[in-house]
């Protein structure tokens, strides 16, 4: 299996049992500037709503429910844009 389609069944798995908050590797692109020093993230309120928001966190936070209080860096409408655009679950 690829790493793509091991992800996507990963992220998959993640988001249908809500279990906890999925964190990302830093990926070049947009993990930058005031993003830099940020743990990549979707929070656990939107893996319960379903979306597919990625949050940037202080390292060594760990608060997945604080979505609110988090800049998002990146939204997509699908899991697979998610990971057409790079990111890889850390």
């Amino acid at each position: 299996m690829d790493n793509k389609n091991h992800q996507k069944k990963r992220l998959i798995s993640i988001f249908k049992e809500a279990a906890f908050a999925p964190i990302f590797k830093h990926h070049p692109t947009y993990c930058i500037d005031r993003f830099a020093e940020l743990t990549p993230y979707i929070s656990y309120d939107d893996v319960v709503d379903n979306k597919f928001s990625i949050r940037g966190c202080p390292i060594g936070s760990g608060n997945s429910f604080d979505s609110g209080e988090r800049e998002i860096i990146i939204e997509y409408a699908t899991i697979d844009e998610l990971l057409d655009d790079g990111w890889q679950l850390d």
